[in-house]
């Protein structure tokens, strides 16, 4: 799958910073996750290669959580915020972000950080090593992320969520949505590693394939 759209930045992937984010990971799946009462998967990029083979993507900038709220989440997130930094031992911290999305981001200051790339994040400062915590809100029989980069809204449909399953990543558990498949192209489109983002849509397609198709159709008539 391409990431035109995503900005990624080619100096922290997975094939560098995975182990370090793979560690705050697990510590927030195992400490502090399960303490916020709110429930919880792993999302985007994270979910994508665990679905796909169980691994991280390489060029991956970060791990996903995702936080599902029944009502609007944004007054509850400080007071979250708040618990995730009790919580957590040194040299871990926490910061609230609500210039491009409304999250949480908890990250290894020992790592570095760079600003993100794109015009969309106005070069906003970004940790190597960072797990996002990034929050939606229920809006009628879909949950909707509060996430405002994107001019196309991207939501999954509630019966893709319950009851909550488990997936696979790079030899540890985590918990996913019932319909791992159903949420990721809810969020994606075309879930091929050979799509290409089209943004017109905001989704990923497969339309090299589709033009070839046609143009020995158009060949053979």
């Amino acid at each position: 799958m391409s990431s035109d759209n995503n900005y990624k930045s080619p100096i922290s992937g997975m094939d560098k910073y995975g182990e370090p984010r793979m560690r705050l990971a697990v510590l927030l799946r195992d400490k502090i996750l399960n303490k916020l009462d709110m429930p919880w998967t792993i999302e985007n990029g994270t979910l994508l290669g665990a679905w796909r083979n169980g691994r991280f993507i390489l060029h991956d900038d970060d791990f996903d959580f995702a936080m599902f709220s029944e009502n609007d989440p944004k007054p509850l997130i400080p007071f979250m915020l708040r618990k995730i930094k009790q919580l957590l031992p040194a040299p871990y911290e926490a910061r609230y972000v609500s210039t491009y999305a409304d999250k949480i981001e908890v990250y290894d200051p020992r790592y570095g950080e760079y600003n993100l790339l794109g015009p969309k994040y106005n070069g906003a400062p970004y940790h190597h090593c960072t797990v996002d915590l990034q929050f939606y809100q229920r809006v009628g029989e879909k949950y909707v992320p509060l996430y405002y980069v994107d001019t196309i809204v991207k939501s999954v449909y509630c019966k893709d969520m319950y009851p909550l399953s488990s997936i696979e990543l790079e030899g540890e558990f985590f918990q996913a949505p019932f319909n791992t498949e159903g949420f990721l192209t809810s969020l994606y489109g075309n879930l091929s590693p050979k799509a290409k983002f089209n943004t017109k849509t905001g989704f990923y397609e497969v339309w090299e394939d589709t033009m070839s198709m046609n143009s020995q159709i158009l060949l053979s008539a």
